[in-house]
């Protein structure tokens, strides 16, 4: 996580915290771009891939597109 931040140019990432998953979000004309983190927060006793903080994050983001579906043309997840 430190090397990322340090070294990999990106948008703000969503969390603040310097031992969080890398994860973030931008905008290109109307198309909504999700970037998750699919390995750092993984947990295999539950089988969750990003993590409780990351998954509410995602599903805000799905929120936000589906109730204001006149600002967005689509989205698109990256993992």
């Amino acid at each position: 996580m430190k090397a990322y931040r340090a070294l990999v140019p990106s948008y703000p990432l969503a969390t603040k915290r310097d031992d969080g998953a890398v994860y973030h979000s931008f905008v290109v004309g109307r198309i909504l771009f999700v970037v998750t983190d699919t390995s750092s927060e993984r947990v295999h006793s539950d089988g969750t891939t990003l993590g409780e903080e990351q998954l509410e994050w995602l599903l805000g983001k799905i929120r936000s597109v589906a109730s204001r579906s006149n600002e967005y043309a689509a989205m698109v997840w990256v993992t």
